[in-house]
């Protein structure tokens, strides 16, 4: 009977540890190239300004979701503004 060798469950704890010390948590964890991170987190700050907003959430959520792709893209473009653009 030959014997495997195991590595003793601290070490793989340590290492999980490791690991999560160096992690930033966002709504979407996946990888990604560094230079788009900044693009991210422009993108999640504008979605927790529109979310956190209840005017806007409002105005949303009383948007036609009948219309067409296009045209409710409009609609919403319309009623968020162009701020997240800048």
């Amino acid at each position: 009977m030959g014997t495997k060798n195991h590595k003793p469950q601290a070490t793989a704890r340590k290492r999980q540890q490791d690991r999560n010390q160096h992690l930033e948590w966002r709504t979407y964890n996946i990888p990604m190239p560094e230079a788009v991170i900044p693009i991210y987190d422009h993108l999640q700050g504008e979605l927790n300004r529109i979310l956190s907003d209840e005017e806007l959430m409002r105005k949303i959520l009383q948007a036609d979701t009948g219309l067409k792709r296009g045209d409710y893209w409009r609609k919403l473009r319309w009623i968020i503004g162009d701020g997240f653009l800048e």
